[in-house]
């Protein structure tokens, strides 16, 4: 082993295994970079590692005074020659008088000579960022590529390196290291605490200031020698103990390598906590071009900041490096962070980023200037921003505020009810509402411009009133809000005006909810309103829960992909909740209970962050359907518990939402006076006779209350309500009228009137094969089995598509023997269930060698229906994929 100029250890050095490790790779490549900048220990660690191994390294320190041919290799020269002065001696020699001109003619006998010696030499050039400057670059580049295969260089670096890196990166014949790998880990610095005399600090204090530092090892040890203990201040003081060390550090060796200009920088927008390069140079007034370049030669420093991958061209400052700039800030310029503020605020107000701007004000305490900015944009802050968003403002203001100033409690009230909060919902908006109230009382006789925007405002209030009625289940209070609103909104409040409708449409007031939906979604798309496309998804995923509730499951499935076609760069946002629980329950209907499992848990995942309690808790209970449906009965326990938790009246907002509360295991996972109250709601329904104004909620109520009494043998109450039902639910209404007649069904069966209970069975199952409903039968299980094979079998199922019938014989097959009639029931279904003519174009396509992608644009038809097409083969053909399905259709000549 031979070393050359190496640094040698000063002191107690903290043991670097993990990135020492890391360090080992250098030996099996051409190049490695260790980039970090200043006090990350390249040098110590680099060190470290030449003195723990047997391996030959030569060492050149450099300076930007080595940036010149000559100078650089005399500098090689020496370190070679001190390497192995018998070898180089020579070469040590001739550099002596090197000059511009023959430095070619030397390059070439040096590396002759380091290439025939005969060993592998480890060459590290320390400190990199001294020499790569654009009059040397050229020189470096070409020194670097035609270096001796037995040469591993190592490049220590405050600044990534320009040079030409692909090649090496494509080849794994380069290594990288930087902050990350550099950096201390919690057991490093609970290590160096340790070593200065913090004895008891502990893993947890340790880790937090790890965290708080980004591993940075000078900082940690500053922080160390400040005389602050982690573990009594906590890593947020004894950061602050160490400002002035950790100040005075990064004024005499870092900014001394970045200049003034960006000093300046990031001195001045400290302050914030996201940024970009237009934010940047609106808040320090110069143009974006040089901002975007500063922000380059910071993020190239790897210090300070750190890039934001899910929001392009964002950037955040490190916790240890604001709060430490933020303190140079107020020290150098306390006049001046109100203005910087002001504009950082104004420029965010401008572009509509409410949460940067909110978040700015709530820090800086300009409470004036956040109310005005909710007065200003109020219908689309509370009406057209997520609820989780809108929830995080209200928090950053103090409650004082939020019920004292009106648009804020009008904000505040909304959050509540949809969150499933009715009586607080109430409590903030009913003092709004009086107040607006008595101010238009004293105004009577008026008619200017302010009376109008009050009866607008009080408009706008109804408008919340009516929305939290209709979420939280309260559908009859819904109606006198609604009317009230479209009362006092003036008619250019179209948007506002919409949303009433859609409201009334969803407490069952209207009919053609198609139409009112369609006036919303033109609304969007030609009224420009700020988050159009987010209310799009929001009307259309709205639509299809209403079509999938009313059984129009093919409309439903349709509607569901036009939502998702709205973001289709993003499938995942939480306004896509309500759509993952239409198509999932679509799904579950049609017996795909895997792909209905799948949806829902989109649908759960992305509702969650929406913290609509109403829309979460029929997501969980349409889960917890779908898990017993696949007889795991303690996962459907768990799932309808989630959703109790989330929604006190669980039997409110989701019982009479969800058409397939069918079984009275089901029911029994109610709360234990649902029951009692759904009972009690169906008696009030048929004394007041509501069959005009009969919703899809009312119409679900009666339902769970015919079926709770059908189960507990109370079967002439049962057949009570059925029949109300039946006189009540119409052709619009196709699952309704199959839940009914299936349910009128079997009471006529255990009272012993089968041949009125099959003709009732025989008029659903007609009714049900038009949109390919199965679980409406299978999940009576035993109570309905004879009846439905009695059905299937009359007539040949008396004229029902044959495709329908064998999906409901291989629904009923696991019931009848297990697995092998299971696959009994699916072979006979696969030999007599013809393909469609559509389903033989989609398979002879795909067999052209076209992907699914490639037949949906041909075919003029989305992804997802040649997707369903797929899964129609698949069941038809008894196969579990593409391949084995044109095989099978080649087979059996279905397709040439």
């Amino acid at each position: 082993m031979k070393h050359a100029n190496i640094p040698r250890p000063l002191g107690f050095q903290i043991p670097r295994v993990r990135a020492l490790r890391l360090l080992d790779g250098l030996l099996d490549r051409r190049l490695s970079l260790v980039v970090a900048p200043a006090g990350y220990g390249k040098t110590v660690l680099l060190a470290q590692w030449a003195h723990s191994h047997d391996k030959d390294v030569v060492w050149l320190s450099l300076e930007a005074t080595d940036a010149h041919p000559p100078r650089f290799f005399r500098l090689l020269a020496t370190a070679f020659n001190a390497y192995d002065p018998r070898h180089f001696s020579d070469v040590s020699m001739l550099s002596a008088v090197l000059d511009d001109e023959s430095v070619e003619a030397y390059l070439t006998r040096a590396f002759n000579k380091i290439a025939n010696y005969g060993h592998d030499i480890v060459l590290v050039m320390d400190d990199y960022h001294a020499v790569d400057v654009p009059a040397f670059r050229d020189f470096l580049q070409g020194f670097i590529d035609r270096l001796p295969s037995n040469v591993h260089t190592v490049i220590a670096s405050r600044l990534a390196p320009t040079l030409a890196l692909s090649r090496l990166r494509v080849h794994d014949d380069l290594l990288e290291l930087g902050v990350r790998e550099l950096g201390f880990d919690p057991d490093e610095t609970l290590a160096l605490l340790e070593h200065v005399g913090y004895a008891s600090v502990g893993p947890a204090a340790a880790r937090d200031l790890c965290d708080s530092t980004n591993g940075w090892a000078v900082g940690l040890r500053l922080i160390a020698i400040s005389g602050s203990d982690p573990k009594e201040r906590g890593a947020r003081g004894a950061l602050h103990n160490a400002h002035s060390f950790i100040s005075e550090y990064l004024s005499e060796e870092v900014f001394v390598d970045m200049g003034t200009d960006v000093r300046d920088f990031l001195v001045q927008t400290s302050f914030l906590e996201t940024f970009n390069a237009p934010l940047c140079a609106h808040v320090l007034a110069i143009g974006e071009d040089e901002a975007l370049g500063l922000l380059q030669r910071i993020k190239e420093a790897g210090l300070f900041i750190t890039e934001l991958g899910e929001k392009c061209g964002w950037f955040r400052y490190h916790q240890l490096f604001s709060e430490v700039l933020q303190a140079m800030l107020r020290e150098g310029r306390p006049q001046g962070i109100e203005a910087l503020y002001g504009r950082a605020f104004r420029w965010y107000r401008r572009n509509g980023l409410f949460d940067g701007a909110l978040r700015l004000a709530a820090r800086f305490e300009d409470y004036g200037s956040a109310i005005q900015l909710f007065e200003d944009n109020r219908l689309e802050m509370i009406f057209q921003t997520d609820t989780g968003p809108l929830s995080q403002w209200l928090t950053w203001l103090p409650s004082s505020l939020v019920h004292r100033v009106d648009v804020l409690s009008m904000a505040q009230g909304f959050v509540e009810g949809l969150m499933g909060n009715y009586r607080k919902a109430l409590a903030y908006l009913g003092p709004v509402a009086e107040r607006y109230r008595r101010r238009l009382e004293e105004a009577q006789g008026d008619d200017g411009p302010a009376v109008a925007a009050l009866r607008d405002r009080l408009g706008e209030l109804y408008v919340v009133y009516a929305f939290v009625c209709s979420i939280n289940g309260f559908f009859d209070e819904t109606a006198p809000y609604c009317a009230r609103a479209l009362e006092l909104l003036s008619h250019d409040q179209r948007y506002l005006r919409a949303m009433v409708r859609q409201t009334q449409v969803t407490a069952g007031h209207l009919d053609d909810y198609h139409a009112v939906y369609r006036e919303f979604l033109h609304l969007c798309e030609t009224q420009g309103f700020a988050r159009s496309r987010k209310m799009q998804v929001s009307a259309l995923s709205n639509l299809a829960s209403l079509q999938r509730h009313q059984g129009l499951f093919n409309e439903a499935v349709q509607t569901v992909e036009a939502a998702l076609s709205v973001y289709p760069e993003n499938p995942t946002i939480p306004m896509y909740g309500m759509a993952y629980v239409s198509r999932g329950m679509v799904r579950y209907e049609r017996n795909d209970l895997e792909g209905a499992k799948g949806d829902l848990e989109l649908g759960i995942q992305v509702s969650e962050y929406l913290k609509v309690s109403g829309l979460t808790a029929e997501a969980w209970a349409c889960r917890g359907i779908i898990e017993q449906a696949a007889g795991d009965a303690a996962e459907a326990a768990a799932c309808f518990g989630e959703a109790f938790a989330l929604d006190p009246v669980f039997y409110r907002s989701v019982c009479r939402t969800v058409p397939q509360m069918r079984r009275l295991d089901r029911l029994r996972m109610l709360p234990p006076d649902a029951l009692a109250a759904l009972r009690s709601e169906a008696q009030g329904l048929l004394d007041a006779d509501v069959r005009p104004l009969l919703a899809l909620q009312r119409i679900a109520t009666l339902h769970c209350a015919a079926v709770s009494y059908l189960y507990e043998g109370m079967a002439p109450r049962a057949l009570e309500l059925v029949a109300y039902l039946l006189e009540a639910c119409f052709e619009g209404y196709p699952l309704q009228t199959t839940n009914a007649l299936v349910l009128n069904a079997v009471i006529l069966e255990q009272g012993g009137f089968r041949r009125s209970a099959l003709k009732d069975l025989l008029k659903a199952l007609h009714i049900a094969q038009g949109q390919g409903y199965v679980r409406a039968f299978v999940d009576w299980d035993v109570m309905i089995e004879d009846l439905l094979r009695r059905c299937l079998a009359l007539d040949e199922g008396a004229g029902l598509p044959q495709g329908f019938r064998h999906r409901l014989q291989r629904a009923l097959a696991p019931a009848q023997g297990g697995a092998a009639a299971a696959a009994a029931a699916s072979a006979a279904a696969a030999a007599a269930a013809p393909l469609t003519e559509r389903e033989l174009e989609v398979l002879g396509l795909l067999d052209s060698g076209l992907t699914t992608r490639g037949v949906a644009d041909l075919l003029s038809i989305s992804y997802e229906t040649v997707r369903t097409h797929l899964a129609n083969c698949y069941a038809k053909l008894d196969v579990h994929g593409r391949v084995q399905a044109i095989k099978c259709a080649r087979d059996r000549g279905l397709i040439a």
